[in-house]
């Protein structure tokens, strides 16, 4: 099972993969033709993504989904809005 890890340049194996920046996310639509994210494509949508992580992510996961479904809301807008 591949892992996603923070590692200096260099550093990372082969089981690990890189997130891209979020700056941009909110146009991969209208530029890419689809809404599929995570580095399988197997996230529809963006609150998907945020659900699906684990890992280093877990903690910030499991924060949103304490959020209320307004707040939820608000984040997602934010992300589209990057």
């Amino acid at each position: 099972m591949s892992r996603c890890l923070c590692h200096p340049d260099f550093e990372a194996g082969g089981r690990d993969w890189r997130t891209p920046p979020l700056w941009g996310i909110g146009l991969v639509e209208r530029i890419n033709g689809h809404s599929f994210f995570l580095h399988d494509g197997r996230a529809r949508n963006l609150m998907e993504a945020v659900l699906w992580h684990g890992g280093e992510a877990r903690l910030a996961r499991q924060h949103f989904e304490r959020l209320s479904s307004d707040e939820r809301w608000h984040v997602v807008r934010f992300l589209e809005s990057l």
